[in-house]
């Protein structure tokens, strides 16, 4: 019986609506919810180097490299990049400040998303 009073005595705080605990935490995650609704209708896009563009790799900027694939990812970008060593052909992923800028800005493209509702 002590044990189903505890449960019912915490139960019954827990759901108190003067609680500021549960008063906060509600709050939250509204202002959270609004915040995320706000922005799915901006676009979010980033430059990025166009797959196909001529780069030199920061290391070795002798060697002519290319890009092949760029990935986005939540805290920026990668990218694969493929270049001949002889007769050997490399291909390996870079962050972009292993990379040195292109020389002409049209290697770079403008790439994003718009959060759309289902």
């Amino acid at each position: 019986m002590q044990g189903q009073q505890s449960n019912s005595a915490t139960r019954g705080s827990s759901e108190s609506p003067d609680d500021p605990i549960t008063k906060a935490n509600i709050d939250s995650l509204a202002a959270a919810w609004a915040n995320l609704k706000a922005s799915q209708n901006k676009p979010r896009a980033r430059t990025v180097f166009a797959p196909g563009s001529r780069i030199r790799l920061r290391g070795n900027p002798k060697v002519e490299a290319f890009v092949v694939a760029a990935l986005l990812k939540a805290g920026g970008e990668s990218y694969q990049v493929s270049w001949f060593d002889g007769n050997t052909r490399n291909l390996e992923w870079f962050e972009p400040e292993e990379l040195l800028e292109p020389e002409d800005d049209s290697q770079m493209e403008q790439i994003g998303f718009r959060a759309t509702e289902r």
